[in-house]
């Protein structure tokens, strides 16, 4: 299974030209051999660290996008997370089915991904997967689940069943999915064509 591209987008800052003129004159006087008061370098290390704290106040989101056309899968770290259009199709204004802080680990977008695929089903990612769910514990289960929609809804689904199919009921355990195999299902043509 291969990860979604991440592109990180950031507004730029505009320096001040004032700012980047003083920086330049310190290093040519250190440079030089002058050592500046230490006034000036008070001064100057205020303004670099304002312009830094603008910088660092801005937040980024991750966006997690999903075409409604083509189904190709991107992110995107930027401050808005607004609709994107898809890098492979051009299909515009595509909204993110999931926004939220990128270092925050904990945050799960497959549930988000799972409804996405369910409300936009991908008729080439219908079939059978079977899920790799591993438990804190050292045995680790490969479950088939049939007729999905997509890969977040199977392993929604697998995750569903390991712990009364698989290690029995033990509360202590917890899961994860480590990945998953797809077979598609056998279509008949009136579903994928919407033409007619």
């Amino acid at each position: 299974m291969s990860a979604p591209k991440v592109t990180i987008e950031t507004s730029t800052m505009t320096v001040e030209k004032a700012l980047m003129n003083q920086v330049r004159d310190m290093l040519a006087a250190v440079a030089s051999g002058n050592i500046p008061f230490s006034t000036e370098i008070s001064a100057l290390r205020k303004s670099v660290n304002d312009a830094l704290d603008k910088v660092n106040a801005q937040h980024l989101m991750q966006g997690r996008y999903r075409c409604t056309h083509c189904f190709h899968e991107w992110t995107v770290e930027d401050e808005l997370n607004d609709a994107k259009d898809c890098p492979e199709c051009n299909t515009p204004a595509i909204e993110p089915y999931f926004s939220g802080n990128p270092y925050d680990f904990n945050a799960v977008p497959t549930y988000a991904l799972a409804e996405h695929e369910r409300r936009h089903p991908d008729p080439a990612a219908y079939g059978t997967y079977t899920v790799e769910v591993h438990r804190t514990a050292v045995r680790c289960r490969e479950i088939q689940v049939e007729n999905e929609i997509g890969p977040a809804s199977a392993e929604i689904h697998a995750m569903a069943l390991a712990p009364d199919q698989v290690f029995s009921s033990d509360i202590d355990a917890e899961y994860h999915v480590e990945g998953h195999e797809f077979e598609p299902a056998d279509l008949p043509d009136t579903q994928t064509d919407n033409a007619g």
